[in-house]
């Protein structure tokens, strides 16, 4: 192992670690301010649903730059994002007058690829559980998504001999990788 893997495999679990712990924090700032958030009337409903709203379009939008770094350097990133928010009828959706089944959907599709590309570098138990509770999630909001289920089963599977590897992989990992 040369120095240059070693500093990406490190970079890597750092990243991994970085990610885990905004998520935790952003989880904590949720519930604190949902004390505070909650509508005491009628009125500050739409306000609470505008925040909420963006909450997720950000959320949806950073997993899917964390999945597309994972693949891409940041600038193919950055651009990429820019034409799913420019180019697609994605920044209609997100002002429109009911986004917020898109934007939830959107977020949750970027949150299973996101699991799934960290389920098959760690299958531990916590991103099987993960993982499963996001694509139960997507398929909660919309059940015709229940397509999303098939993304962890085909991911990395280009080929037969890709198939064949990939159900040892499964067989290598069965305690860990099923939650």
């Amino acid at each position: 192992m040369n120095i240059m893997t070693h500093r990406n495999q490190a970079d890597r679990g750092i990243r991994a670690g970085i990610t885990s712990l905004l998520t935790l924090v952003i989880l904590a700032v949720l519930l604190i301010l949902s004390s505070f958030l909650l509508p005491r009337n009628r009125e500050q409903l739409p306000a609470l649903e505008m925040i909420l709203n963006f909450v997720v379009v950000v959320a949806g939008l950073w997993l899917l730059r964390e999945v597309l770094r994972a693949f891409f350097s940041d600038p193919v990133s950055a651009i990429t994002l820019a034409i799913v928010v420019l180019g697609t009828n994605y920044f209609q959706l997100v002002t429109g007058s009911s986004p917020f089944p898109v934007n939830v959907l959107f977020a949750l599709v970027s949150l299973v690829v996101f699991l799934t590309i960290r389920w098959h570098r760690d299958p531990t138990y916590l991103n099987s559980v993960l993982l499963g509770l996001a694509t139960g999630a997507a398929i909660l909001v919309n059940p015709s998504d229940a397509v999303i289920l098939l993304v962890p089963v085909f991911w990395n599977i280009h080929s037969v001999d890709s198939m064949r590897t990939k159900g040892k992989w499964i067989r290598q990992h069965r305690g860990k990788a099923y939650a």
